[in-house]
């Protein structure tokens, strides 16, 4: 293999949503912590995430993801300390319809935005969770 690329993926979870049927509004957190090894160099990386999710009928769900992550140079004391030492902030938006009232099948608008410039928004069908065929994607507006 030319490049080796390990990853150790440790992830702590916190959340206040209750299991009570009223309740519409829930809020999730994540801390994370990865390990990637490329090339010889080891670039560990933090990531921080809040979830908001606003369920507006059993079928139609809202969602709001805000990540913040954090890259760390390990070897600051040999390279410039700017090296891989960066932060990234990208949020995502979308809702989500079941037009069956189950998980199985959903569509689901969302968009993408971090603080390059780099925003997107897609239109999907779903089956499972996981995105089968893409309708519509702006690469960019």
């Amino acid at each position: 293999m030319k490049f080796l690329l390990f990853i150790l993926f440790i992830s702590l979870n916190y959340g206040n949503s209750n299991d009570r049927e009223d309740n519409k509004f829930s809020h999730n957190q994540q801390l994370s912590m990865t390990v990637h090894h490329l090339k010889g160099v080891t670039i560990p990386s933090y990531s921080y995430t809040n979830k908001f999710k606003y369920t507006f009928k059993k079928n139609i769900i809202a969602d709001l993801n805000i990540h913040s992550r954090y890259f760390i140079n390990t070897y600051s004391h040999i390279w410039n300390s700017k090296t891989f030492s960066r932060s990234s902030i990208t949020m995502d938006a979308g809702i989500n319809y079941y037009p069956f009232n189950n998980g199985i099948f959903n569509i689901e608008g969302r968009t993408f935005h971090d603080q390059f410039g780099n925003n997107n928004q897609i239109i999907s069908l779903g089956v499972l969770g996981f995105q089968i065929k893409n309708i519509y994607n702006s690469k960019s507006y």
